[in-house]
């Protein structure tokens, strides 16, 4: 079995960052978790992370 690479991204993180890193091949986990020495072919991602989306109010119609 192949040995799966690993991306310790700091979170929190948009679904389309984690699918992003999925589609290039790799295991998604949280930073915090990173050991202290990490695989070859293992990366971080220790970015500021993106704002979360804030809800929209609908307008209601005037009927």
């Amino acid at each position: 079995m192949k040995k799966q690479n690993i991306a310790y991204v700091k979170h929190p993180v948009s679904k389309e960052e984690v699918n992003k890193i999925r589609a290039d091949g790799f295991k998604v986990v949280d930073l915090k978790f990173k050991p202290s020495s990490i695989g070859k072919d293992d990366k971080v991602f220790d970015g500021k992370p993106k704002p979360k989306r804030k809800a929209v109010k609908k307008k209601e119609s005037s009927e």
